[in-house]
């Protein structure tokens, strides 16, 4: 049994007329670097690689004449030092069905089609987002790190948890990793957010310290903004410990919480290696929750107010602020933004230049091969059609030296 021809094209056309060239709508706001990374779609180079040249010092052949031309022969041009990064996309696809009976009840028209199918596309496209925010800020390192194992509960440590990686995370399949070797496969079949703790199907044999990564994902993933900020050698080519620019700033917070103070010396590092106009720093909700009560704290000191903030609307626009908080740290406009995607132990300071995501595909529906404007097809071993969403790209950042990594951080 199959639904006919013309079923199909009358779902694919509702598909195109209403949900085709709007998928980045659907993305929840949560997805920050998703919504506030721009995608560029790079040249394809040999072996499904982009190339993209990378500055990692200044020009320095300047020549001195003094007052009277006492120097007349020009020094040797010293030039900036410039090199290609290498980055390789990582493709993924999602599958979402519908029964073949109710596919042949939606081709009465539009409103038919949203009613019957908006839960399945939203569904599918904001699963995928969420994944593909996930890899975006920890691709390469992990989703959470096991602290205890009690019968087939595990407890994440705090620093390595941030719920929105969970929340809903009933059903996930994972990967368990200890040392770089897979030593379980496994099922979450509950989320305790409150308590930071997983039960899984089996977690027999598992220890402290192991990893968790989405099961598939490990090796094949693309980086995230934590493995880049974290590398301190060879990273999409260029080997960070002979070109410092290619190295990211760090910040022991040194087990306390994330002060206003930290943060002003944290700016202060990456000020010093070029970072000027505007930075996002992306912290985890309950860190955003001890920094707000810091800052009322901060701002009756006159001498803080008036070294930090630009103005008095800043301080009104910080103080009445609930979204964000913005301000002013040596000429860098700093809004610090809560997101549940950032583990409570780290914060990132993520410049507003020198980030992309790079790829031969955004998030779209439909997949490579398929005709234009094809989107369903006929599930294989299942009375169901099936709609799948694609994206081929990576997270990559031009300007290492210009972000900072906050690490060691405690709520508690």
């Amino acid at each position: 049994m199959s639904v006919s021809t013309q079923t199909i094209q009358s779902l694919d056309q509702f598909t195109k007329q209403l949900y085709a060239d709007k998928v980045q709508d659907l993305v929840p706001d949560f997805e920050l670097l998703m919504k506030g990374i721009p995608f560029v779609s790079a040249e394809k180079q040999a072996g499904g690689d982009y190339v993209q040249p990378v500055i990692l010092s200044r020009d320095h052949g300047v020549t001195f004449h003094g007052k009277n031309d006492a120097q007349l022969k020009l020094e040797a041009p010293i030039a900036a030092i410039i090199d290609s990064a290498s980055i390789r996309p990582s493709a993924m696809t999602m599958r979402a069905m519908l029964s073949y009976t109710s596919a042949s009840r939606l081709t009465g028209g539009p409103r038919a089609f949203v009613n019957g199918t908006s839960y399945i596309v939203e569904s599918l496209v904001q699963s995928f987002a969420a994944i593909m925010e996930q890899i975006h800020w920890y691709g390469g390192m992990g989703l959470g790190k096991i602290a205890s194992v009690a019968s087939n509960t595990v407890t994440i440590s705090a620093a390595e948890w941030a719920s929105g990686v969970w929340v809903g995370g009933e059903g996930m399949l994972v990967d368990i990793y200890r040392a770089g070797a897979k030593v379980a496969t496994t099922e979450v079949t509950q989320v305790d957010i409150i308590n930071k703790q997983l039960t899984l199907a089996s977690a027999a044999g598992l220890l402290a310290n192991d990893v968790i990564y989405r099961k598939g994902s490990y090796g094949l993933e693309s980086l995230g903004a934590h493995y880049i900020l974290q590398n301190t050698g060879s990273l999409f080519g260029i080997d960070a410990s002979q070109r410092k620019l290619w190295e990211a700033n760090r910040y022991d917070c040194s087990g306390a919480a994330l002060s206003f103070e930290k943060v002003s010396e944290g700016i202060a590092k990456a000020y010093g290696r070029g970072l000027l106009g505007k930075m996002k720093l992306y912290v985890s909700p309950v860190t955003f929750s001890t920094m707000f009560p810091d800052f009322k704290t901060v701002k009756s000191v006159d001498t803080f107010s008036s070294r930090v903030f630009n103005d008095e609307s800043q301080l009104k626009t910080l103080e009445h602020g609930v979204n964000a908080i913005k301000f002013f740290i040596n000429s860098v406009e700093v809004e610090v933004i809560a997101s549940p995607y950032v583990k409570e132990g780290y914060a990132f300071g993520l410049s507003d230049e020198g980030w992309v995501r790079v790829g031969s595909r955004d998030l779209s529906l439909g997949t490579p091969g398929m005709p234009e404007g094809s989107y369903w097809m006929q599930a294989q071993d299942y009375s169901a059609l099936e709609l799948r969403a694609f994206t081929d790209q990576a997270l990559f950042c031009t300007k290492p030296a210009r972000q900072i990594l906050f690490t060691n951080i405690s709520n508690a």
